[in-house]
């Protein structure tokens, strides 16, 4: 069986379904509160046809998630977005690699990156090798 908060009693049946909604990152409640409870209302009108307020209520905080997800589904279908205009300010140019410049021993060889160095107090001082793809 799914749950949802279970635990929060909200004031109007619509609250459960507005809830589970607002949820999910793609919808935002400032822009579309009409609309979210428009579609919660219809939600609660339907279980009301065949169950009690208080049967109403018990399913709507024990499958709010459900309820919320299966609306959400719906209005994915309905979903558009207007393609705004970009105005692209380069404020600073490319910059291409340059070869590094360092110093190592040829006594030494480069310590393999996957094994830790023992002395960690000075980390600058080794030359790492063993990379199979980098820059």
């Amino acid at each position: 069986m799914a749950h949802g908060r279970g635990g929060i009693e909200e004031a109007r049946l619509e609250d459960y379904v507005v809830s589970g909604l607002m949820d999910f990152d793609d919808i935002s409640y400032d822009e579309h509160a009409d609309l979210l409870y428009n579609l919660a209302g219809q939600t609660v009108q339907h279980f009301q046809t065949y169950l009690s307020e208080e049967e109403t209520r018990k399913v709507l905080r024990c499958y709010q998630l459900d309820i919320a997800w299966f609306i959400h589904s719906q209005m994915q279908s309905h979903y558009w977005e207007e393609a705004v205009d970009y105005e692209v300010k380069i404020s600073k140019g490319f910059t291409e690699l340059k070869e590094s410049a360092y110093s190592y021993s040829v006594d030494k060889p480069p310590v393999n990156y996957r094994v830790s160095p023992e002395d960690k107090s000075n980390m600058a001082r080794y030359l790492f090798g063993g990379f199979g793809r980098c820059l």
